[in-house]
């Protein structure tokens, strides 16, 4: 309501007195009017059928209240066979259905009432029905009616048109075929005495010598480094082996001993200050020195590790590969060879000095000279799991096991004696 005031220029009279007046008060009547409390709105939630044995949710969220919010909510049962209510003073309880059908029809069907109230105690009341019904298997409940479920269609084949059909024959670019599902490599047929390794044909390494741990210092009872022996604690590492008996630095620390390779696999002497290959003089590998020029043997390189057994991405001997690193090192016959593979586990911790503390790298850097902080990859792969290999932490020379997707580092490894005919070089 609007109200208009003429106002002139004249000393009041008694008859503007009394209009002023009833204007005020019509004023003050309508925002009394609008400042009233609204009533709120109850919303139960939606009705539903279930069957029995199960826990039903009610929902009283969407209350509201215009004017202000919900204070209380109160939950009762009207009809049907009596069930108890968990939380009946919350916006959400629960309960369970009979563990049984009701006899009668009427007792099937369970109404709910939900009372709201404001801060102002205005109230509002909603209600929710839950009817019981039988759905007993193999039919199940889809949108409140029992019925049998959709017939199952396993993988790999896929609903189609109403059928369950297998799928399309798999069309593989060469070299690749389909294998189980995917386009793979084809198996890897080897010649005797080579064996497969990978997706390789190369020749098993036979077992070698083990070098000694780099350890030349003993414990005593306070975990402090000590001379050796100590008699509180017999027998600790460094009193047996290589670091014991032939501890000379000239050619490797402690008991380690390495020889210098150049490019073509030709002896260098210990002084020299570039070589492409190290020759373990103990173990009789010889292993691929890395660099840190950015090239392709660069440290920093990583790479997955993928196999014909394990390939997801298609990636295996492709340039990011652990394999296709192999193979391309084994074209350029480094150190005049072309038997380059991973080492084993075994053979890869061989060359772990574990004199060196943390962080690393846990290696002879004198003979090694680029080497990374990192992970490297062993052939061994986790015989529990085909998408796991191992690897060596030459950070500490821990060996843990990791997905074969991840790119960790490769230094790799041939032997000087199983593989003489095919190396040009230092044997």
């Amino acid at each position: 309501m609007t109200l208009f005031l003429r106002h002139k220029h004249c000393a009041p009279t008694a008859q503007s007195s009394f209009t002023r007046r009833l204007a005020l008060l019509l004023l003050l009547g309508v925002s009394q009017a609008y400042a009233a409390n609204q009533i709120p709105v109850a919303n139960a939630g939606i009705d539903q059928s279930i069957g029995t044995g199960l826990t039903v949710q009610l929902d009283g969220l969407k209350s509201f209240d215009n004017d202000g919010a919900i204070k209380t909510y109160r939950w009762t049962q009207l009809k049907g066979q009596k069930v108890k209510l968990s939380n009946a003073k919350l916006a959400a309880p629960s309960f369970t259905t009979p563990a049984t059908l009701p006899a009668k029809d009427s007792a099937r069907t369970l109404i709910f009432k939900l009372t709201v109230s404001d801060t102002k105690n205005k109230k509002a009341s909603d209600t929710v029905t839950v009817n019981l019904v039988a759905c007993n298997a193999p039919k199940i409940l889809v949108n409140n009616v029992c019925q049998l479920p959709p017939p199952v269609c396993y993988l790999p084949n896929k609903w189609q048109d109403g059928e369950c059909l297998p799928p399309a024959p798999l069309t593989c670019k060469a070299p690749l075929v389909p294998i189980d599902g995917a386009c793979r490599f084809p198996p890897v047929v080897c010649n005797w005495p080579e064996v497969e390794q990978n997706g390789v044909c190369a020749v098993p390494v036979a077992s070698t010598l083990i070098n000694d741990t780099g350890i030349v210092w003993c414990y005593d009872l306070d975990n402090k480094k000590a001379g050796c022996p100590v008699s509180t604690y017999p027998g600790q590492d460094a009193e047996f082996g290589r670091d014991e008996l032939l501890n000379d630095d000239s050619d490797g620390r402690a008991g380690f001993s390495f020889s210098k390779l150049d490019t073509n696999g030709e002896l260098l002497p210990a002084a020299a200050s570039e070589w492409s290959c190290v020759k373990d003089n103990v173990t009789g590998l010889i292993w691929e020195n890395k660099t840190d020029d950015g090239g392709l043997r660069d440290k920093d390189n990583v790479y997955s590790y993928y196999g014909a057994d394990f390939d997801p991405n298609s990636e295996f001997q492709t340039a990011t590969d652990a394999t296709g690193y192999v193979n391309t090192i084994n074209s350029l016959h480094l150190c005049g060879a072309s038997d380059w593979r991973l080492p084993t586990l075994d053979e890869l911790q061989g060359i772990v000095d574990f004199s060196v503390i943390y962080p690393g790298p846990t290696i002879d850097s004198g003979f090694f000279s680029a080497t990374a902080n990192k992970e490297y990859w062993a052939s061994t792969l986790y015989p529990a799991d085909i998408v796991q290999g191992w690897v060596v932490y030459f950070t500490d020379g821990r060996i843990f096991r990791d997905q074969r997707n991840l790119r960790y580092s490769v230094r790799l490894v041939r032997d000087s004696r199983l593989n003489a005919g095919q190396s040009g070089g230092q044997q």
